[in-house]
């Protein structure tokens, strides 16, 4: 029976070091790839996209926190380099990145279209000039004269004094530089032929459109990769919260079966006989232990229930591992529904705050408003008037309701409401259908006096 229990530790043990460890570590080794080719572009500091040189195709390439540059820098567009690369989930990741080559290569790419294009028109004018007015050039011979005429425009290919113009020149014939002997001629001097170098193929400014389309589905690829890569291997932490009782069980089980030592069974013991007594006494108690019936009892259950079936366990070890993780998973979920009840309640005192507070400053919607039986005006107070026939009121009765005030009454309208005198006036009274006067500054709105059907003010 021991052994089984032992079997039974060690598969936990293993499962909860297969959650830990990461999935590439579970897969063996893979083989890595490489690619050499020209670094095209950098797209953060996540994404470089290398051209192959032996398919003209690029591929896209994720930097990771492991990749390593030889030498220590980042590449440069336009620079050679040998990736090795590890393609994982369908994605190629660099791990070394070597660059071969420092420094842009010499293409054309450097120089931009227009410019190719005008120095193949310059190259191919130079071509029909020679070919047209030089004689062949084994056998030199002086040119004709040229008119007046054509002297405003004479056409003299001189010697380009930049040497890089002249390196990118195709040299298919020894080439004839025209020197002016005097006004009306013209010597055609053969220069030395030189090395021939090669040639400025024409198809290379279309090179230089091709890369183009190449670059543009860079834009549509990368985040649809992105979008691929960035949900890998979240929530992980949340799985692993739910197997720390687990984890924590095992190890004290192993602990004690290793270890020889009885602490922790005698502390689960001690636990699991306080519970029971507790039990028994809860359901002897009356009275006020029916009250702690309600939440005590439930939990009381659970931990004995717990009990009974870890007696089926016959390794001390393994119980007291199993009942620790138990215990922890039910700690757990008392302190999730204790926190969520708390936060129910407080909500619910907040949410009666709020409305009582609102119903204070409204007021009471069942006031009954004053029932004014004429509208005669006697008085101007700060542009208002006062009403002089409620209940035949008069300028002396208004002036003892002031003094219920502290005369800071300002003016009375058709509803009954009093307003203060100050510059901005807010209501500090009320006269009901009855003629009691109120206070309502305070809280709860106070009977300062009464007005009679004779228009007498009277003290409450």
């Amino acid at each position: 029976m021991r052994l089984k229990h032992f079997w039974a530790m060690g598969l936990f043990l293993v499962y909860g070091i297969f959650l830990l460890s990461p999935a590439e570590s579970l897969a063996g080794e893979e083989k890595y790839l490489i690619l050499e080719g020209t670094l095209k572009s950098i797209e953060g500091n996540r994404w470089i996209e290398v051209e192959n040189e032996k398919d003209m195709t690029s591929i896209h390439l994720r930097i990771g926190w492991k990749t390593v540059y030889t030498p220590h820098r980042h590449p440069i567009p336009g620079e050679r380099v040998k990736v090795q690369y590890l393609v994982q989930k369908g994605t190629p990741v660099a791990h070394t990145v070597a660059i071969l080559e420092a420094g842009a290569p010499k293409s054309v790419s450097k120089e931009s279209p227009p410019k190719v294009a005008q120095k193949q028109e310059e190259i191919e004018t130079k071509e029909r000039v020679t070919s047209q007015t030089s004689p062949p050039v084994d056998q030199p011979q002086t040119a004709p004269p040229v008119p007046k005429e054509k002297k405003e425009q004479p056409i003299v290919v001189t010697k380009e004094p930049s040497p890089k113009r002249i390196e990118s020149k195709p040299l298919e014939q020894p080439k004839t530089v025209e020197k002016t002997v005097d006004s009306f001629q013209t010597t055609k001097v053969e220069e030395p032929k030189k090395a021939e170098i090669p040639p400025v193929e024409t198809p290379k400014p279309a090179s230089i459109e091709q890369i183009k389309p190449i670059v543009k589905p860079t834009k549509v690829i990368v985040p649809e990769t992105k979008r691929m890569i960035e949900p890998q291997g979240a929530g992980i932490g949340g799985i692993i919260i739910y197997f720390i009782p687990l984890i924590i069980g095992a190890a004290i089980g192993s602990v004690t079966y290793w270890g020889k030592t009885n602490s922790f069974v005698n502390g689960i013991n001690k636990f699991d006989a306080w519970v029971m007594n507790k039990w028994m006494v809860l359901k002897e108690e009356e009275g006020k232990g029916k009250i702690k019936r309600y939440w005590a009892v439930p939990i009381l259950w659970i931990v004995n229930g717990i009990i009974k079936l870890s007696e089926n366990i016959k390794n001390e070890a393994v119980r007291c591992g199993a009942k620790t993780s138990a215990y922890l998973y039910l700690i757990g979920i008392i302190a999730i529904i204790t926190f969520y009840a708390v936060v129910i309640v407080l909500v619910i005192i907040f949410l009666i705050i709020a409305l009582w507070v609102t119903a204070l400053i409204l007021g009471w919607s069942g006031r009954e408003r004053v029932k004014v039986p004429t509208q005669t005006y006697v008085e101007s107070v700060k542009q208002d008037r006062l009403l002089e026939d409620i209940f035949l009121f008069s300028k002396t009765e208004f002036e003892k309701l002031k003094d219920k005030f502290e005369n800071r009454v300002g003016r009375v309208d058709n509803d009954g409401k009093i307003y203060s005198n100050d510059i901005f006036p807010v209501q500090i009274g009320l006269i009901d259908s009855d003629g009691t006067v109120y206070n309502t500054e305070k809280m709860f709105r106070e009977k300062v006096g009464r007005i009679d059907e004779d228009g007498r003010v009277h003290d409450y």
